[in-house]
Formats: C-alpha cells, sequence, structure tokens
C-alpha cells in the first residue's frame, strides 16, 4: 500500500480549544510524519512497510464548545471518538450539564452517498 496522507486533526487557529487529540493506526507497523500545510492544518502521512490490504484508525478527541445565544454564553467540553468511516461517539467532560452522551451513525448508501443518523441524550 502507498503512503496515505490525511487530515483529521483541526488546525491550530481553529475557533475550538482542542485540549488533547490521539490518532491510533492500524495494523501497528507503520511510520506516522506529522505535516503542516500552507494554512497551517496539521497532516499525518502514514507509510505501512509492509504490504496491507487493508488500514484503520481511531481518533480521540476532547475539545471545549463555547455557545452564544440571546445573550447566554455556556461552554462545555467532549470527548469525541472518531471510528471511521462508520460511527462519531461523544461523552461530556465538563460541563452545564448532569449528562450529556450522543453518536453520529453512518450507514453507506452505495453511489447515493450515506445517511446519517444521530442520536443525542441528556
Amino acid at each position: 500500500m502507498s503512503p496515505h496522507t490525511f487530515r483529521l486533526r483541526p488546525a491550530p487557529h481553529s475557533r475550538t480549544p482542542i485540549k488533547s487529540y490521539s490518532l491510533k493506526v492500524y495494523p501497528e507497523n507503520h511510520f506516522i510524519n506529522w505535516q503542516q500545510d500552507p494554512f497551517g492544518n496539521y497532516l499525518a502521512r502514514v507509510v505501512f512497510p509492509e504490504k496491507t490490504k487493508k488500514f484503520w484508525f481511531t481518533v480521540d478527541l476532547v475539545a471545549e464548545l463555547t455557545v452564544a445565544r440571546s445573550g447566554i454564553t455556556q461552554s462545555f467540553t467532549t470527548r469525541n471518538l472518531l471510528y471511521r468511516p462508520e460511527r462519531i461517539e461523544l461523552q461530556l467532560v465538563d460541563g452545564p450539564f448532569k449528562k450529556l452522551a450522543g453518536s453520529w451513525d453512518f450507514r453507506s448508501l452505495g453511489q447515493d452517498g450515506c445517511r446519517v443518523e444521530m442520536q443525542l441524550s441528556l
């Protein structure tokens, strides 16, 4: 498999502060080189030294989001786990809610695109 380059990490100048970020790539026998494009976005260039037919990865991202509406401002922090390509899970880390959890599930519709299902519990 040839090297793959992908952008999964928010740029340092994004509005949402990133508290932590972790990228895990499988199979585990690989090299990762982090690069930045001219716009400041982080790119992961992954090289697999041995033949492989398939690779997958997970991203663990903790971000703080501030929502302002009608003079009211609230901030909360969530942990977001990306299980590409089928699911993103979200869990509350800190904020004004007692509980916040949810997920986005992506179901392939073939050539027609995908269906997105969101579940959220407060």
